[in-house]
């Protein structure tokens, strides 16, 4: 009897291999090893295709790596939009592409050897992630496919497993409470604002020195110089909430410009008061509080007490204090405590809870599809998708 205990658990480590992670966003796909800190590539989520230069000819397909984004060619192509990739065939190429590059080429695996986790937005449908585990089996070759919610794996990478997520990245805001790993679905709440619609609204007001074609520009704005005011009309009347010298730019070619307080204040103040960009969507500290009052009453205290703050555009400075005080604001009548968490790695928290979890020996037995049961003849590949994914 210990014998056969003994080939069970020598079993179970033969199957405990390292995972290339991949985290897909609408602005970065980030890459990189299980167990490791941080990703080892960091790409912007695009492609440019240059056409045959010849009937017959391939389509060339370049990555953001190899082009000046400074000065960007014409008909770049996004293929992840507000979170989702988009369901066309030159949308799933694209990410076919940029998949299969990062394997072999950035990180120097052969497909058959891989064993991949790949983060997928909680919103996509059972449908979208059918078709990703299509592209890894059938296209790239992967050994095996792990697919987990990006905002699920936020969370984990702060060590818990019970909280509220709040994700706001280059395409989608999205508001996640978490139960013990699992997302709970009638509490999800979207907005579909997040940093690349700051980025488009700094271009549009530094329109006279930046073109729609050098949002490369107002990106590096938006990272390096706004800042979330506690009280928006205070901040406008008031002293600048950054020094002088942090307010100038250096296009290329060497012209300065400076980036006025009302465009960095308005920018970042957008999350907070959507109508500033034109949209009716709610504010974020509003979807917060309508997932907290969906959850159920014996979780909501550690819900509140447990807000996590993730993605590029919560690197904001001052985002987490102006949430915890618009929530304190909101919720007079809640007597529990309610407080917002940011840790320093939160940029990239998708990925590094991808890598803690995909480190453990336990993983690969119970959320991971095998190469070899997906080409089982007779086997219901959706079927594995509701069984292996979340």
């Amino acid at each position: 009897m210990e014998a056969e205990v003994d080939k069970k658990v020598d079993r179970k480590k033969e199957r405990h291999y390292d995972f290339i992670v991949i985290d897909n966003g609408s602005g970065y796909v980030k890459a990189g090893f299980s167990g490791e800190d941080a990703p080892r590539v960091v790409l912007p989520s695009l492609v440019y295709k240059t056409p045959p230069s010849e009937p017959g000819r391939p389509t060339i397909t370049r990555l953001s790596n190899e082009l000046d984004l400074n000065d960007p060619p014409e008909d770049l192509e996004f293929p992840i939009q507000r979170g989702t990739i988009q369901d066309t065939e030159a949308s799933w190429e694209s990410m076919r592409y940029i998949w299969e590059h990062i394997i072999t080429e950035d990180l120097q695996t052969d497909p058959s050897n891989a064993n991949v986790l790949v983060t997928d937005s909680i919103f996509n449908t059972r449908d979208n992630k059918l078709k990703i585990a299509q592209i890894f089996f059938d296209r790239i070759g992967v050994r095996s496919l792990g697919i987990m919610p990006a905002e699920v794996l936020s969370l984990f990478s702060t060590g818990r497993t019970l909280g509220i997520v709040v994700d706001s990245g280059d395409g989608i805001t999205s508001v996640v409470p978490v139960f013990e790993g699992f997302a709970l679905t009638h509490a999800l709440k979207k907005l579909d604002l997040a940093g690349s619609d700051l980025t488009k609204f700094i271009q549009t007001r530094l329109e006279t020195e930046i073109s729609p074609s050098q949002l490369e520009f107002a990106r590096k704005i938006k990272e390096n110089m706004l800042v979330v005011p506690n009280n928006m009309n205070q901040a406008l009347e008031g002293p600048d909430l950054i020094k002088e010298n942090q307010t100038l730019y250096e296009l290329p070619g060497g012209r300065i410009i400076s980036v006025d307080k009302e465009t960095r204040l308005k920018a970042a103040e957008a999350l907070f008061d959507p109508k500033i960009l034109g949209s009716e969507e709610p504010s974020i500290s509003d979807l917060v509080k309508e997932s907290l009052l969906k959850c159920d009453d014996d979780l909501r205290e550690d819900m509140a007490s447990s807000i996590v703050l993730s993605g590029g555009t919560s690197m904001i400075p001052g985002l987490q204090e102006r949430l915890e005080l618009e929530l304190k604001a909101k919720m007079r009548d809640y007597s529990g405590e309610i407080a917002v968490h940011s840790d320093s790695f939160r940029k990239h928290a998708a990925w590094i809870g991808g890598s803690m979890l995909s480190s453990f020996s336990t993983y690969c037995d119970y959320m991971v599809i095998e190469k070899s049961t997906w080409e089982t003849e007779g086997i219901v590949k959706p079927s594995l998708i509701h069984k292996y994914t979340f």
